[in-house]
C-alpha cells in the first residue's frame, strides 16, 4: 500500500468511526440491546484498524486494556 492510499484509508476510517458513532448514539435512543452489541463490536473493529497507524507499543494498549 502506497502512503497516499495509507491516508486516504486512514480519512475513510475516520469518516466510518464518526458514521458509526452518529449511528451509536441513535442506537442509544431507538435501537435493541443486540443492536448496541453489533454497533459497539464495529467501532471497536474500527478503532483497531485506526491503531495500526500509530506506533506499536501504543497499539498495543488497545488489546490489552
Amino acid at each position: 500500500m502506497s502512503a497516499t492510499q495509507m491516508i486516504i484509508s486512514d480519512d475513510a476510517l475516520e469518516i466510518l468511526a464518526d458514521h458509526c458513532m452518529a449511528a451509536r448514539a441513535v442506537i442509544e435512543e431507538a435501537g435493541t440491546t443486540s443492536m448496541r452489541h453489533l454497533i459497539d463490536l464495529l467501532l471497536y473493529e474500527v478503532a483497531l484498524a485506526l491503531a495500526k497507524g500509530i506506533p506499536s507499543e501504543q497499539a498495543g494498549d488497545y488489546r490489552e486494556g
